[in-house]
C-alpha cells in the first residue's frame, strides 16, 4: 500500500471516506432516475403524488406500499370507471418508485392476479387511438395553411412530421446539425428515442417530394431561411410575427396540428401528435409498401407493431364480404 508523505489523523480519513461514500450514494440515485426519460418520470411524479395523497387521507404507508393496500387503490380507481390502461399507467408509476427506492412490490401476488385481472375484464382493455392523418387531409390542410412566417414553420413542422414518421418528442429534440442535406433530400440523425434509450443514435433518409405543395424538404427548406436559431429546427413564432430561438414541445405539435386542422373546416377531435407519424405508417400500407421498408423508416423493431397501424387496412383488403357476390 503507497503512503502520503503527509498523513492525516484516522478520524479525519474516516469522515472523508463517509462523506465521499454518501456522494457516491447520491450519485448512484441520479443515475438510477437516468434509467427513464424524463417523460417517464414526469409521468411516475405525477402519479406518485395522487397515490401519496390517497395514502395519506386514508392512513395508510404510501412507501412501501403493501400489497392490500394497492390493491384497495386500484379498486377504487375501477369503481370510479377510470379505463384499465388509465389504472395501469397509474400502477406503473407506483412500481417504477418502489423500484427506485429498493422496494419492489411483488405483482406476482396470487390475490393481486386475480382483482386486477378482474378490473381488466370488468372494464374491458379495448384501446381506441388517434386518427391517422392520411395524406388526403394532409394536403388539404397544408394547402390551407397561410405564406405568413407562423405558417411557413407550420407548414415545414407537419410536413416534415408526416415524412419523417418520427415521434413528437423526436421532432423537437433536433437540431439543425442533425439534418444533412443531400442531392435526394435530407439525412436525419435522431440521436435518442423511444427505442434507442442508450442514444446510440439512428439516421433515415426523406427525400424530395413530386408535388412541391407536400414537398417536407422545399417546406424546410423555405422554415430553414427565415430560421434565427443554431441549434433546434423547430422553434417557437409569436403573435407578432417575431422568430425566437424557444425549442417547441412535444406538446406543440399537436397543438399546431389540430389548429391547422380547424382552419381548414376539419374535425381535430379524433387526431393527435401521434397522427402525424401513424398517418405517414397508414398511407404507406395503403400503397402496398411491404412492411420491412416501412419498419427501416418508422425504426419499429417487429412487425408486429406496423400491424398495429395497418389493422384497419388489411381488413379492408382481400375482404371476405366483397367475394360473396353481394
Amino acid at each position: 500500500m503507497k503512503h502520503d508523505i503527509i498523513t492525516t489523523s484516522s478520524t479525519d480519513s474516516k469522515a472523508k471516506s463517509e462523506i465521499t461514500l454518501s456522494k457516491l450514494a447520491d450519485d448512484a440515485k441520479n443515475y438510477a432516475k437516468h434509467a427513464f426519460s424524463k417523460a417517464t418520470l414526469k409521468i411516475c411524479q405525477q402519479e406518485w403524488q395522487f397515490f401519496c395523497s390517497w395514502c395519506d387521507k386514508h392512513h395508510f404507508s404510501p412507501l412501501p406500499s403493501s400489497i392490500d393496500t394497492l390493491i384497495i387503490y386500484l379498486t377504487e380507481l375501477a369503481n370510479q370507471k377510470l379505463k384499465a390502461s388509465t389504472i395501469q399507467k397509474k400502477l406503473y408509476a407506483i412500481c417504477k418508485v418502489h423500484i427506485l427506492n429498493n422496494h419492489p412490490l411483488n405483482l406476482k401476488d396470487s390475490n393481486f392476479i386475480l382483482v386486477w385481472n378482474g378490473i381488466k375484464r370488468s372494464l374491458g382493455t379495448a384501446k381506441k387511438g388517434r386518427s391517422p392523418l392520411l395524406i388526403k387531409t394532409l394536403r388539404e390542410i397544408l394547402s390551407n395553411i397561410p405564406d405568413n412566417l407562423i405558417g411557413i414553420r407550420d407548414r415545414a413542422l407537419i410536413n416534415f412530421g408526416w415524412a419523417s414518421a418520427m415521434r413528437r418528442s423526436e421532432i423537437t429534440a433536433l437540431n439543425w446539425d442533425d439534418i444533412t442535406f443531400i442531392e435526394e433530400g435530407i439525412h436525419v440523425l435522431i440521436r435518442k428515442s423511444k427505442t434507442d434509450q442508450y442514444g446510440e443514435g439512428q439516421k433515415i433518409a426523406i427525400l424530395y417530394g413530386n408535388n412541391p405543395e407536400t414537398c417536407p424538404i422545399l417546406n424546410l427548406k423555405k422554415w430553414q431561411e427565415i430560421s434565427v436559431s443554431n441549434e433546434a429546427v423547430f422553434t417557437s413564432v409569436n403573435k407578432s410575427n417575431i422568430v425566437s430561438e424557444q425549442r417547441l414541445s412535444d406538446r406543440d405539435v399537436a397543438r399546431i396540428l389540430k389548429k391547422t386542422m380547424l382552419k381548414s373546416g376539419l374535425d381535430a377531435s379524433e387526431f393527435a401528435g401521434h397522427s402525424l407519424r401513424s398517418g405517414f405508417i397508414t398511407t404507406a400500407a395503403k400503397h402496398s409498401v411491404p412492411e420491412h421498408i416501412i419498419m427501416k423508416h418508422s425504426r419499429h423493431k417487429t412487425a408486429q407493431m406496423i400491424q398495429v397501424y395497418t389493422r384497419d387496412n388489411s381488413l379492408v383488403k382481400d375482404n371476405a364480404t366483397s367475394m360473396v357476390g353481394l
